[in-house]
């Protein structure tokens, strides 16, 4: 399913029902965490993350663990990460406005802050 609903007269709104963090826990569950984790925002699914992710970077995956109201943990591999949109720059009357990194994982979008992304871009692999 799409990221957003469209609605009659133009309106958009956030798709409910899209998948999100309990789909990829149970495809990516793990126990293993790794060191150190750093707290992170994220946008997964339909619900935005502020700073209760906690973000590690292993060698072959990205590891992330929810800090709020749960301690689930997943383990990513980079190389099931596609790269929808990179965090980009742009000037509106002046007023400079970053974009999101956005990602794709099993079928969930994932959006992460631009330093975040740019180390997240730098590991998926070429295809």
């Amino acid at each position: 399913m799409g990221r957003f609903l469209y609605l009659m007269g133009g309106l958009h709104l956030t798709n409910p029902f899209q998948k999100g963090w309990k789909h990829l826990y149970q495809i990516y569950g793990s126990m293993t965490a790794v060191r150190p984790m750093h707290l992170a925002s994220a946008c997964i699914g339909a619900v935005t993350y502020n700073d209760t992710v906690e973000i590690g970077w292993d060698q072959a995956e990205l590891v992330m663990r929810k800090t709020f109201f749960s301690d689930d943990l997943v383990r990513i591999p980079y190389a099931h990460f596609t790269l929808i949109a990179a965090p980009q720059q742009h000037t509106i009357w002046r007023i400079p406005i970053r974009t999101d990194g956005l990602f794709a994982v099993s079928g969930v979008s994932i959006a992460f802050k631009s330093a975040v992304a740019a180390q997240l871009i730098e590991r998926i692999p070429r295809k």
